[in-house]
């Protein structure tokens, strides 16, 4: 924990300090930039102290071992987005390059665009740097670690764990761990340390973002990139969040149910205890009037704030717009990051979830189910996101298509393969209209390779 939290504070100080020099160099001067690449190496070298580490360590990878390295990636994905939103401020974005190359300069200094490059460019070496670090770390797990040293002995030793030799039945599963349950209070069930600290920061970016524009009323371009932060400055709380839940499996929803839950739950109330202090000093008449006048004078009808609104009523607005994002992002979480991990490393979780058998003949078959399921849903969302944003003859239309034929595959496949517990199914009530081809009948148990019969399907816990 100390560890994650000083990467917290560093990964913070940064991106704030970023900030500070974005309000302080409000011109074009390669300070500007300058400034925030010596900020963003700090990112950089703890992204590489994190790396070597990793290099040198001759341990197995903990789940907790990735809450330091999520974070950085945070930062530094926030560092590649500010860059370029502040250049674009400035009519550089997406033509500096083209300036360096070429020699034509348009007015615009060679060293300007130099520093704005060096800033991108140590944004994107610190992303490449942590990405190899992610593979390294994967490449240590228990799993990745077992399945290179052991091949096909090992898997089958690991298999046999799950049979009772003295039966041949399956043994009851040790439950698994759970951290949370409905006995809990509301934030402690679904706020995690990390995350009120998160919140906390939230809240007082806002607050600070706020003051800024109302007090210092700075130049258009800054202005409007600080009531972008304030509004989605309390975000990252609810994002971490909903991706806690693959390492605190809540007891009565398992992991993907409490991502999903917490993705409804948790942004309009992280989004309104993060808006009440920014509510409250918004009532003081210099903040009141400050912040509306400034934005009327600055602000286009396209940006977040509301032009010439008080400070409250913008609190009140980015609040909404903070609590659709959050929504948005866990289900994003949910969907391509919560649901495939749990089925790739811990497919067994997701059994009891989808009324699957447990019988040890069909737990390969059933692993296979679900994992294919988890891509399915990926590739649903997938198509719907390129047919939203593509039309009649565009590539991405095509692209479409293919996703879906491959949607279409899977959802064949999974039908195939999985074998459900009947039992489960008719207490839920979710038997199925269209049995799979190799499901067992109700009646039926699984056979062994020499024809006899099983052991009938009973219901066990996931």
């Amino acid at each position: 924990m100390p560890r994650v939290l000083a990467t917290l504070g560093l990964t913070v100080l940064s991106l704030a300090g970023m900030l500070a020099v974005a309000f302080l160099v409000q011109r074009r001067d390669p300070l500007l930039f300058l400034g925030m690449s010596a900020l963003e190496l700090v990112l950089l070298a703890a992204a590489l102290g994190r790396g070597l580490s990793w290099l040198r360590a001759t341990r197995a990878t903990r789940p907790f071992d990735a809450l330091p390295l999520v974070i950085l990636l945070g930062g530094a994905g926030a560092a590649l987005w500010f860059v370029p939103t502040i250049a674009g401020n400035y009519g550089i974005r997406g033509s500096a390059l083209p300036r360096v190359r070429s020699g034509t300069r348009h007015g615009v200094p060679l060293a300007f665009d130099l520093a704005y490059l060096l800033a991108v460019g140590l944004s994107l070496a610190t992303l490449a740097i942590l990405a190899l670090t992610a593979a390294l770390m994967i490449l240590r797990t228990h799993a990745v670690r077992r399945g290179l040293t052991g091949g096909r002995d090992r898997a089958l030793e690991a298999a046999e764990q799950f049979v009772d030799p003295g039966t041949g039945r399956d043994k009851d599963p040790a439950p698994p761990r759970t951290v949370t349950s409905a006995s809990d209070g509301f934030l402690r069930r679904n706020l995690p340390p990390v995350s009120r600290v998160l919140m906390v920061l939230g809240a007082t970016t806002s607050l600070v973002c706020v003051l800024v524009v109302a007090l210092a009323r700075p130049a258009p371009e800054l202005t409007e990139t600080l009531t972008e932060v304030a509004v989605f400055a309390p975000v990252p709380a609810m994002l971490w969040a909903q991706l806690a839940s693959l390492w605190r499996r809540d007891e009565e929803l398992g992991n993907v149910m409490a991502t999903i839950y917490r993705s409804v739950t948790v942004p309009p109330v992280v989004a309104a205890l993060c808006a009440v202090p920014t509510l409250l000093v918004g009532l003081l008449p210099p903040v009141w009037t400050g912040f509306a006048e400034h934005t009327a004078a600055v602000l286009g009808e396209n940006s977040l704030a509301r032009p010439g609104a008080p400070a409250p009523v913008g609190a009140a607005f980015g609040a909404l717009v903070a609590t659709a994002a959050g929504m948005l992002g866990g289900l994003f979480i949910s969907v391509f990051i919560v649901m495939p991990s749990i089925a790739l490393f811990r497919p067994g979780l997701l059994f009891g979830a989808n009324d699957l058998s447990t019988e040890p003949a069909y737990r390969r078959a059933n692993i296979a189910s679900v994992r294919a399921l988890s891509a399915l849903l990926v590739g649903t969302f997938v198509f719907a996101a390129l047919m939203a944003t593509s039309d009649p003859g565009d590539a991405r239309r095509w692209w479409a298509m293919a996703v879906l034929l491959v949607v279409a595959l899977l959802t064949a496949f999974v039908w195939r393969t999985q074998r459900v517990d009947h039992a489960r199914r008719a207490e839920s009530g979710t038997q199925s209209l269209i049995p799979g081809p190799h499901d067992p009948r109700p009646q039926d148990g699984p056979e062994d390779e020499g024809g006899s019969e099983g052991p009938s399907a009973s219901p066990r816990p996931s």
